[in-house]
C-alpha cells in the first residue's frame, strides 16, 4: 500500500510539475513530510533527496516530450543550467552550516507575493509573448517553431539571465523549494521569454541541475531504497509525459495561474516551517 501511495503521489506531483515547468519536488516533499512526520525512516534529508530524484526523472521524461514538440530553447537552457551548478553546491554547503528560520519566513512571504504578481499579470493578459521586446542588438535573440507551426521570436539579456539563474541555483538548494518554481517566473516576467517556451526550457534546465544534485548525494554516500526509487521513478516518468502533453492544450495564461498556485504552496511551506 505504501508503494502504491508513493507512486501515485509522484505521478500527480509530476503532472503538475511538468505542466508549469517546475518539477514535482515542491509538491512531493511537503506531502511526504506530512504523511510520515515522526517516522525516523523518513528524515527530512531523505525526503528532500526523494524530491530531487523525482525532479530528475520528471526532467528526463518531460524534456523528451517537450523536445519532440520543438518548444525547448536548448542553447539558453544549457547556459542557464550550467550557471546554477556552482551556486547550487554553495547553497548545499551553506544550508548544512546555517539555520535561518526567519529568513525562510521572509522568503516564503516573498514567493507568495510573486504568486499574487503572476495572478495579476495573468488577469491583465500580460503573459509574455514574442512581441513584447524588440529584437535589438545587444540582446540574445531566439527564433523557435514548434511542431504545430507556432513561431516564437523573442530576445533577452543573457548576462541578466545568467546572473538570475545563478541566484536561483543557490536559493533553490538553500530553501529546498526546487529551482523551476522560481526560474519560470524569472524567464517569463523579467526576461520576457514566452510562457510555453519558458516552461519547456525550464524542464531541460531542471534535468541538468537535478542530475548534479543526485550525483552529489550518491557520491557523498547517500542511499535510496530500490523499491522507493522504482515507485518514484515510475510515477515521475509517467507524470512527466502526461504533464508535457497537457501543456500542448493549455494556454500561457492558464500556465501562469497554475504556476502562481505552485508558488503559493511552496511559500506556505516555508512559512509553516518557521512557525513550527
Amino acid at each position: 500500500m505504501e508503494y502504491a501511495i508513493l507512486t501515485l503521489l509522484s505521478f500527480v506531483a509530476c503532472i503538475f510539475g511538468a505542466l508549469v515547468g517546475a518539477g514535482g519536488g515542491f509538491i512531493l516533499v511537503p506531502a511526504l513530510l506530512f504523511l510520515h512526520s515522526g517516522d525516523p525512516a523518513w528524515s527530512p534529508a531523505l525526503v528532500t533527496f526523494m524530491g530531487l530524484f523525482i525532479a530528475l526523472c520528471n526532467g528526463i521524461s518531460s524534456t523528451a516530450t517537450y523536445g519532440r514538440m520543438g518548444r525547448i530553447d536548448w542553447r539558453t537552457g544549457l547556459i542557464f543550467g550550467v550557471s546554477t551548478m556552482i551556486p547550487a553546491v554553495a547553497g548545499r554547503l551553506v544550508v548544512s552550516r546555517l539555520d535561518a528560520p526567519l529568513f525562510s519566513m521572509f522568503f516564503g512571504c516573498f514567493m507568495m507575493a510573486i504568486a499574487l504578481w503572476l495572478l495579476r499579470n495573468a488577469a491583465l493578459g500580460r503573459a509574455a509573448s514574442a512581441s513584447e521586446r524588440p529584437l535589438r542588438p545587444g540582446l540574445a535573440q531566439r527564433h523557435l517553431t514548434d511542431v504545430d507551426g507556432i513561431e516564437y521570436r523573442y530576445a533577452f539579456s543573457m548576462p541578466l539571465g545568467v546572473s538570475l539563474s545563478s541566484g536561483v541555483g543557490f536559493l533553490a538548494t538553500f530553501f529546498g523549494v526546487g529551482g523551476g518554481i522560481i526560474q519560470v517566473p524569472i524567464m517569463t516576467q523579467l526576461l520576457r521569454i514566452p510562457v510555453l517556451v519558458a516552461t519547456a526550457t525550464s524542464m531541460f534546465l531542471l534535468l541538468i541541475s537535478a542530475s548534479t544534485g543526485v550525483a552529489t548525494y550518491f557520491i557523498g554516500g547517500g542511499r535510496l531504497d530500490p523499491w522507493w526509487a522504482l515507485c518514484l521513478g515510475a510515477g515521475a516518468l509517467a507524470g512527466g509525459q502526461v504533464g508535457a502533453r497537457l501543456a500542448r492544450r493549455v494556454k500561457g495564461k492558464v500556465v501562469l495561474v497554475l504556476l502562481a498556485i505552485g508558488l503559493a504552496l511552496a511559500g506556505a511551506r516555508l512559512i509553516y516551517r518557521f512557525l513550527n
